[in-house]
C-alpha cells in the first residue's frame, strides 16, 4: 500500500479495491491498518507530502470503512492547513490574515502538530509585517473566527 502511495500506482481513486480485500482478510485487518498507519505516519510528517497522504488516508478509511489514525486531520483542518500553506508560500499579507482568520473557525485548531505549526509560522509572518508594539496579542486582535471583521476589540482597563 505505502509503495502504491509513493509511486503514484495506487491512487486514492483505486482504493476502493481495497474494500474487497478487507473483507478476505477481516480478522488480519485491525493489524494491518495498524501497521499501514504507522508506516504512513512518516509521509504524512514531510510537508512536501502532507497533503498527498491525507487524500490517500481518507480515500483508504472511506473505502475500507475503517476510522483513521489519530494524526490524520479532519476535512476542515485539512483545508485550514492548505490555505494556510499557500499563503505562508504567497508571502501576501492579505492572504495570510483570510488564511489565519479562516483557520481560527476550525475547530482543534491545534489539535495537529503540522497544521499548528502552519498557524503559528503565520501569525509569526503576520507579526513581523504588522511591526506591533511589544506585548500585544495578535491571535486575539485576529479574534475568535466567529465574525467576518478581521480584527476585534479587545476591553482596555485603566488602572
Amino acid at each position: 500500500c505505502v509503495r502504491g502511495f509513493l509511486d503514484g500506482s495506487v491512487t486514492p481513486a483505486q482504493i476502493n479495491q481495497v474494500g474487497a480485500v478487507r473483507q478476505i482478510f477481516k480478522k488480519f485487518m485491525r493489524e494491518f491498518d495498524a501497521k499501514l498507519f504507522a508506516i504512513m505516519k512518516e509521509h504524512f510528517d514531510n510537508a512536501d507530502l502532507t497533503t498527498a497522504a491525507v487524500d490517500w488516508l481518507v480515500a483508504y478509511c472511506e473505502h475500507s470503512s475503517c476510522d483513521g489514525p489519530e494524526y490524520l486531520m479532519s476535512q476542515d483542518q485539512m483545508g485550514a492547513f492548505k490555505g494556510l500553506r499557500e499563503a505562508n508560500d504567497s508571502s501576501d499579507t492579505d492572504r495570510i490574515k483570510s488564511a489565519c482568520v479562516a483557520a481560527k473557525r476550525v475547530p482543534n485548531l491545534k489539535d495537529h502538530e503540522q497544521l499548528a505549526r502552519e498557524f503559528e509560522k503565520a501569525i509569526a509572518g503576520l507579526r513581523a509585517q504588522a511591526n506591533l508594539p511589544p506585548g500585544w496579542d495578535l491571535e486575539r486582535l485576529l479574534g475568535d473566527g466567529t465574525s467576518d471583521k478581521m480584527y476585534g476589540l479587545i476591553p482596555v482597563e485603566s488602572e
